[in-house]
């Protein structure tokens, strides 16, 4: 965001073709890894970054501990795959790789 790595967010892939849909939550350094087991090689894939998911399974634990307010804010038109701007195409088998530029304004 603003050339820093962004953190405490997801990334979220969706193929318009299919409807196939896989997300991620970065690590500290803005990194993330999806797999797709289907993948529609050659398409392009409409992508979301939202606040990170919490898994259910976690979610108690998160209850339990103090809350850091996240500092960083996420602008809407990033949540919503129509109006991110935001896409990556799936060239290849294998490893893919994608990097986007955020604004926070």
């Amino acid at each position: 965001m603003d050339g820093s790595p962004l953190q405490e967010a997801s990334i979220q892939f969706t193929s318009p073709k299919t409807g196939e849909s896989a997300y991620a939550n970065l690590d500290e350094n803005g990194r993330y890894s999806i797999t797709f087991p289907k993948a529609d090689i050659g398409s392009a894939y409409e992508i979301t970054i939202t606040p990170p998911v919490v898994e259910e399974e976690n979610a108690m634990a998160l209850a339990e501990q103090a809350q850091n307010k996240s500092t960083m804010k996420i602008p809407a038109k990033y949540s919503d795959r129509t109006t991110s701007g935001l896409s990556a195409r799936v060239e290849q088998a294998g490893t893919n790789e994608a990097d986007f530029e955020l604004k926070s304004k």
